[in-house]
């Protein structure tokens, strides 16, 4: 009697795993009548990235509408980290580094972007740990790979001429007021 009931369960285990199978193998073969092949059609192409504002948002049609599936491919934004440079001019050629001797009169940061173009950016200011509102450069990308710069310089009446203070300096980086970059720098 036992040797009945494994071999009824083996039955129904391969009945079940059939059953379970069939749907998929119903897919590829769908009628004896004839051979299937694979066949091409022709679609007309289209740029992915079109001319128009980032802020125009793309229609998407499903892929049952237009034909098989075909994943999209998207790239990462890239930002690289803040490279700070002192300079004695505004053109912001120096000496690169996290440690400035003092007497600088320009503190200039700049960030590389990849993959962003179109999107909002700021930077945030902080000197001695008291954040600085009115510091940072803000704007839109505009291009695929662009250098974003920005730069402090003190002076009488808010303009330049005087030697950048001592202190801790650190730029923070957004992205549509996502923070990408955080960098500090130290004048002594």
């Amino acid at each position: 009697m036992r040797a009945f009931y494994v071999k009824r369960s083996s039955v129904i285990a391969v009945a079940l795993l059939a059953l379970s199978m069939l749907p998929a193998w119903a897919i590829y073969a769908q009628g004896t009548t004839g051979a299937k092949t694979w066949s091409n059609f022709h679609r007309q192409s289209r740029p992915i990235a079109a001319s128009t504002p980032a802020s125009t948002p793309s229609k998407l049609v499903p892929a049952a509408l237009t034909g098989p599936f075909l994943p999209i491919i998207l790239t990462s934004i890239r930002v690289s980290p803040i490279v700070f440079s002192g300079s004695a001019t505004s053109n912001c050629l120096g000496t690169t580094g996290t440690s400035f001797t003092y007497g600088i009169k320009y503190l200039c940061v700049d960030v590389i972007v990849d993959g962003a173009q179109g999107q909002a950016y700021r930077f945030r200011w902080t000197i001695d740990g008291q954040l600085k509102p009115n510091l940072g450069n803000s704007g839109t990308i505009g291009s695929q790979l662009v250098d974003v710069p920005d730069g402090i310089c003190y002076g009488p009446s808010g303009g330049c001429g005087d030697a950048v203070p001592r202190g801790t300096y650190q730029v923070s980086f957004f992205l549509n007021d996502i923070q990408y970059q955080t960098a500090t720098a130290l004048i002594r």
